[in-house]
Order: structure tokens, then sequence, then C-alpha cells
């Protein structure tokens, strides 16, 4: 017969990837289990994100106007930017987000861009918040190195 080992496991609840990935870096291994949730519940609850997205129709949004096409920043459950180029509505949506005790910005970027193009947002974003450290990740590795979810993830939910 096997032998069966236990562990403590904690939920720690995020409302995206970004308050994941926040709560998973901000883990002690020193720390107790009572110590790491509440470690990690407060790296999330510092957490500010947003995405950007194409409008799929004209639209209005308080004082914004918003044309089919253009590219919507949203962040803080509102359109904080609008703008018919990407770099420009990706940099006013950090702008929006970051205030005084900002001190990193993660952008991630996908398939539809080019690594050129989030760079280039890394280094305006870098001379408008001189002391926030910004880093660019490619965050869309997983479809063309022919990870499948189903088979390759650490953790898959039942149904």
């Amino acid at each position: 017969m096997g032998r069966t080992n236990t562990c403590e496991a904690s939920v720690i609840p995020s409302r995206n990837i970004c308050e994941g990935i926040s709560a998973m870096i901000s883990y002690v291994p020193a720390a107790s289990s009572e110590e790491n949730q509440l470690i990690m519940r407060q790296a999330c609850q510092a957490v500010k994100s947003g995405e950007v997205t194409v409008a799929v129709r004209d639209a209005h949004y308080g004082d914004l106007t918003i044309h089919k096409g253009e590219y919507m920043g949203i962040g803080s459950d509102q359109v904080l930017s609008v703008s018919a180029d990407l770099k420009q509505a990706v940099l006013d949506l950090i702008l929006a987000l970051a205030d005084e005790d900002a001190e990193f910005v993660t952008i991630y970027y996908g398939e539809a861009q080019a690594a050129e193009e989030a760079e280039t947002i890394m280094e305006q974003v870098t001379q408008a918040l001189p002391d926030v450290d910004v880093a660019v990740i490619n965050g869309n590795y997983a479809i063309p190195a022919g990870f499948i979810a189903s088979r390759d993830g650490l953790f898959i939910e039942g149904s």
C-alpha cells in the first residue's frame, strides 16, 4: 500500500493574473502559513492592473468618446484611456494607474503586438516614470511553444 503525504494548502483569492503572480512572488518560505496568507493577500491588494482592447463599436463613456477600432485602456473597472494609437493607449493607461507609491510596471504583451512595440512602450514609461522599474514580458509563449493547457497545465480544474 502506498504512503500518503499531506500538506497544508491555502487559497489566496485574486481577480486577475497580475494579482496572482504578485501573490506568488511574495511568498516567504520561512514564514508560517498564516503570515504568508496575510503577505500574499496584501500583495494582491497592492496591484493595479489594466488591459488594452479594441472597441468593437462607437460608444460614449463618461467624458470619453470612443470610436470603433480605437484602443481602449481599461483599469479599475473603467475606461481610462482611448487612442487610435496602441502605444499611446497603453502609455495613457499606465500613467492613469500609476500613483506616487508605484514601484514596478510590468507590461505583458501577446501575439498581436511585436516585441519592438512593447520595448518602445517600456522606454516611454521609463521616461514618464523615472523612479519606477519597468519590465516587458511576452505573455503569449505557451501557444507558439506547443503547450496545451489540459496536458501541460500545472493545475487543471475539474468541471
